[in-house]
């Protein structure tokens, strides 16, 4: 399915966020953990690039199909716009070959977070409703890196 974009990432936006992914995945390592860090390319390049694909198919397509699925008491859904710069940084992200988010869901502030966890590591990729991102990683429930992306 191919999704009309609005905003895309400025090539600047999408080095940022590779260059600090790529930087987190440098930290983890140096960390006492020994697991295999989250960000880690390693592994089958087609299926990291299709269990993007189906962040990208079941989530966010069906989100902007249908944006009202989104709604509850108490929360601010994504709006297209946000739905559509999310889609454009998980094809980024993808084509990257890093790995892809175990989860994705609406902040209730009108953006949306993309989380994956690999034993005690746990990463976000936050997308606010005014575009800005902000990346965090947790070890053991501990925040080692917030850090704001643009």
């Amino acid at each position: 399915m191919t999704i009309p974009f609005r905003y895309c990432l400025s090539l600047s936006q999408s080095k940022a966020l590779h260059a600090n992914w790529g930087e987190v995945r440098d930290n983890l390592l140096t960390t006492a953990s020994h697991e295999s860090p989250p960000t880690s390319t390693s592994g089958n390049g087609r299926a990291t690039h299709e269990s993007w694909q189906v962040v990208i198919d079941e989530s966010l397509a069906r989100w902007l199909a249908d944006p009202s699925c989104l709604e509850d008491e108490g929360i601010v859904p994504p709006s297209v716009e946000t739905i559509r710069y999310a889609c454009k940084i998980a094809q980024t992200l993808r084509d990257e070959g890093l790995l892809a988010p175990k989860r994705i869901v609406p902040n209730g502030e009108g953006g949306i977070v993309f989380e994956r966890r690999a034993g005690s590591l746990f990463e976000t990729i936050e997308l606010d409703a005014d575009g800005s991102l902000e990346m965090g990683t947790f070890e053991n429930s501990i925040l080692r890196l917030r850090r704001r992306l643009a």
